[in-house]
């Protein structure tokens, strides 16, 4: 059966808004790569990693949604683009919260396993997202 990759980034993103990051945990598989392609970037190979991740996002960030705004698939791999946005309401590591809003594009290589996430690759322009913060200049 042919996977409908549009419905199952529906359900992947509507997860991750949800903010129950125990859902957002099944959506993976057991043997996984995550990570967060920036200039200090984060990996987790694990879910206890994960789920330390996905705490700390959500903290910072309790508004935090995303929207699919184009994607093509091929094989088991997909490629999405989306906008994250969300208010910085809560302290990450090594900067403070600021009140700040910010939006802007991403973008996510996506690996499917029997149906679960073998690989979450998010590519984003965290200069932009630091300077929408306030904590980089222009």
């Amino acid at each position: 059966m042919a996977v409908d990759y549009e419905m199952r980034l529906k359900e992947i993103i509507a997860v991750v808004n949800s903010h129950d990051i125990e859902r957002v945990l099944s959506l993976f598989a057991d043997d996984f790569l995550y990570e967060e392609v920036v200039a200090d970037s984060t990996v987790a190979r694990n879910k206890d990693e994960l789920r330390a991740r996905f705490q700390n996002l959500f903290r910072s960030f309790p508004d935090l949604r995303v929207e699919l705004t184009s994607y093509f698939a091929t094989g088991n791999s997909l490629c999405v683009e989306w906008i994250s946005s969300g208010t910085h309401t809560g302290d990450m590591p090594g900067f403070p919260a600021t009140g700040k809003n910010f939006s802007y594009r991403e973008v996510v290589v996506i690996e499917l396993t029997r149906d679960k996430l073998s690989r979450f690759s998010l590519y984003c322009d965290e200069l932009t997202f630091l300077r929408q913060l306030g904590l980089a200049q222009n």
